[in-house]
């Protein structure tokens, strides 16, 4: 397989836009769209599980209910929107610690990669 292919560019077209050739006729390393799949279907995902996310808590309004914290949190955990992490202070600072009244050893629950930007367990 080529480690380059061609780059192309929207272009305007008489019934909406089509894709030419780059203008300058750059070429792109191959594993860049490569890495653009992953991040797309991981995306794709996200998004679906952020769906079924919103479903069931609004579903339960819906429904004439309420959805407690609790719920929330173990549908969140079931679609890996958030996971469980053991507090570690050399890790995680004194703000759980201080703000949710956690210690060390204890566990605590985290946004996933998927929501936080990448950055594991950011609060």
């Amino acid at each position: 397989m080529n480690d380059q292919v061609k780059r192309f560019q929207p272009k305007a077209a008489k019934f909406g836009a089509e894709m030419a050739e780059h203008e300058k006729g750059d070429y792109v390393d191959f594993i860049d769209y490569a890495k653009l799949r992953e991040e797309n279907a991981a995306l794709r995902q996200e998004r679906n599980d952020l769906d079924k996310f919103f479903r069931f808590v609004i579903g339960a309004s819906f429904d004439g209910c309420d959805t407690d914290g609790a719920s929330a949190q173990n549908k969140a955990l079931e679609l890996g929107l958030l996971h469980e992490q053991k507090y570690d202070m050399g890790k995680h600072g004194h703000g759980p610690a201080e703000f949710y009244g956690i210690g060390q050893g204890e566990t605590f629950l985290t946004y996933a990669n998927k929501i936080s930007n990448g950055k594991d367990g950011d609060l």
